[in-house]
C-alpha cells in the first residue's frame, strides 16, 4: 500500500506580511463589556472619571448618562439618587441631584491571557496589506457597579443598628471563647492565598488611584496607538530578502585588507558589510549616529534599496530617530544610554536626554537658537551644552546655532503622515518644556550672607 500525499489545490489570493511588536506587551488591555450590545460603540461614550488598581489590576470607570435622552426614566433617577444619598447631603455620589453617571467595575476573565493576543490590520502608504501582532498582558470584563444600593443598604442597616441600641438596656455578659491561631506551613499559606476571602480583602486594602483618561482622538492616545505597529522585521528575517551573492558574502565575507586602520582610534568604526547584518533598526541607528543630521535620500543610499524598500526603512525610522524639518536625527537614548554619564563633567543620562530634546525641540519651532537660553533652562554645564550643540547644528556667527542641513520641504510634503506623527511627539513634549521654561524665569531666592567681625 503506497501513501499518496494530497496536495491542495487552493489559490493563493493574497500574501500578507505579519509582524510582532512586545512595544506594549506589559501594558495592553482587552476590556470587554459582556452587558452590552455587540454593535454598540463605547468610543462614543463620555468618561467621567477613572480609576486604577495597580497591583491588583483593577480598573473603574464612570460614564455619563444621558439624562435628556426620551428613554431616561428622570423620576426613577432622582429616586435613586436620593436612595443612594439619603437626607445628610454632605457626601453625594450624585452631585446633580439624579443618576447621572453609571460606574463599571472590571474582573478577571481568565488567568492565563498570555495565550492570546490581538492584530491589526493595516495599509501602509497603500502599498500593501500588514498584520502587526502584539502580546496582552490581561482581559479584563467590565461589568456595572451597583453601590449606590450598597450605600442605601449599609445605611439602613446603620440606622437600624443605632435604633436598637437606644431602645437597649444593659448589655448582658457575653461568653468569649479564646482561639490560638496554628502555625502556618507553607501549603497553608498558599492555600489561604489563593482563597476568595484573601483575594478580597487584599483588593480593599488597595486603595484606587485617580488616572488620566485619555480620548481615542488625543495626542497621547495617538503615540499610545503607534505603539501597536511593529517597526522592526525578525533579527534574521531580514537576511530572507537579500539576493544570492550578498547573502553568500554575508555568510563568508571576503578578506579585506585592515592593515591601514588604527584600531585604538577607531573602536566605534564598523564597515559595510557587517553593518549589513545588523537588523534593519540598528542600522539606521548607527548611520544616525555617525552622520548626526542626514536626509532621508542618503540613508536609503547607505542602507541600500535593494535589501530594504523605502516603506520598511520608514516604518522603522521613527523608533530609532526624529524627524527634524525633513532631516533625520538619532533619539537621544541612543547617545546616553540609562546608568551613564556625559564625558566632561559625568552630568547624568537623563539630564543629557532632556537637555539634547529641548535643543531639538527648538530646532523644531525655530530656525536658530541661543546657547545661554539653553544653558539657562535645561540647567546643563555650558561644556555639555555646546557638546550637544556641535553634534546637530553649527555657529552661524550673526543668529546663533542652526542645524546642519538646510530643511527639507520636500520629504515633508510626499510622507504627510511621517510629518504629522513627528508634530504630534513634539506637542507632547511641549508642557514638560514649557514647564522647564516658566521655572528657568522665576526669581529664585538669594540666601543672605551674615558677616561676623572679629575683635
Amino acid at each position: 500500500m503506497q501513501n499518496k500525499i494530497e496536495m491542495s489545490d487552493d489559490e493563493i489570493i493574497e500574501d500578507i506580511p505579519v509582524y510582532f511588536s512586545k512595544t506594549l506587551a506589559d501594558n495592553l488591555y482587552v476590556l470587554q463589556y459582556p452587558t452590552r450590545k455587540a454593535d454598540e460603540n463605547a468610543n462614543d461614550a463620555v468618561i467621567l472619571k477613572s480609576y486604577v488598581k495597580p497591583v491588583n489590576q483593577e480598573l473603574k470607570i464612570q460614564y455619563k448618562l444621558d439624562t435628556a435622552s426620551r428613554h431616561y426614566d428622570a423620576f426613577k433617577g432622582e429616586q435613586l439618587a436620593i436612595a443612594a444619598d439619603g437626607k445628610d447631603r454632605s457626601e453625594r455620589m450624585y452631585d446633580s441631584g439624579t443618576m447621572d453617571h453609571q460606574t463599571f467595575v472590571s474582573s478577571k476573565s481568565m488567568e492565563n491571557p498570555k495565550r492570546y493576543i490581538v492584530g491589526y490590520m493595516t495599509n501602509y502608504h497603500d502599498k500593501g496589506k500588514e498584520m502587526h501582532l502584539s502580546l496582552i498582558n490581561g482581559i479584563i470584563q467590565m461589568r456595572p457597579s451597583f453601590s449606590h444600593f450598597d450605600r442605601f443598604e449599609s445605611r439602613r442597616i446603620a440606622e437600624q443598628k443605632a435604633e436598637q441600641e437606644s431602645d437597649a438596656e444593659e448589655e448582658e455578659p457575653k461568653h468569649v471563647t479564646v482561639k490560638f491561631a496554628r502555625t502556618e506551613t507553607d501549603r497553608t499559606r498558599k492555600a489561604r492565598e489563593k482563597s476568595f476571602n484573601y483575594l478580597l480583602k487584599r483588593s480593599e486594602d488597595e486603595p484606587w488611584c485617580e488616572a488620566e483618561w485619555c480620548a481615542q482622538d488625543t495626542i497621547q492616545a495617538q503615540l499610545e496607538r503607534q505603539k501597536l505597529f511593529s517597526t522592526s522585521d525578525e533579527s534574521t528575517g531580514h537576511a530572507l530578502s537579500l539576493p544570492h551573492n550578498e547573502y553568500v558574502e554575508i555568510l563568508i565575507p571576503a578578506e579585506r585588507d585592515f592593515s591601514n586602520v588604527d584600531i585604538a582610534t577607531n573602536s566605534t568604526m564598523c564597515s559595510m558589510s557587517k553593518l549589513k547584518t545588523f537588523p534593519l533598526p540598528d542600522q539606521i541607528r548607527y548611520i544616525l549616529k555617525d552622520a548626526r543630521v542626514v536626509p532621508f535620500e542618503r540613508l536609503a543610499e547607505i542602507i541600500g534599496k535593494s535589501i530594504y524598500n523605502e516603506e520598511k526603512i520608514l516604518r522603522a525610522l521613527p523608533t530609532v530617530g526624529l524627524m527634524i524639518h525633513g532631516n533625520w536625527v538619532v533619539q537621544s537614548e541612543a547617545i546616553y544610554p540609562p546608568k551613564t554619564v556625559s564625558s566632561i563633567n559625568g552630568v547624568s543620562a537623563e539630564l543629557m536626554c532632556r537637555a539634547r530634546d529641548y535643543i531639538l525641540y527648538q530646532f523644531y519651532r525655530n530656525e536658530f537658537i541661543d546657547r545661554k537660553k539653553i544653558s539657562l533652562v535645561t540647567q546643563v554645564p555650558p561644556d555639555e551644552v555646546e557638546e550637544l550643540l556641535l553634534t546637530i547644528s553649527k555657529w552661524d556667527g550673526k543668529n546663533g546655532w542652526q542645524l546642519l542641513r538646510s530643511p527639507n520641504p520636500r520629504f515633508e510634503q510626499k510622507y504627510p503622515e511621517l510629518k504629522q506623527r513627528q508634530d504630534i511627539f513634539w506637542r507632547s513634549k511641549e508642557e514638560l518644556f514649557v514647564e522647564m521654561e516658566q521655572e528657568a524665569r522665576s526669581p529664585r531666592r538669594k540666601r543672605k550672607i551674615s558677616v561676623k567681625s572679629s575683635t
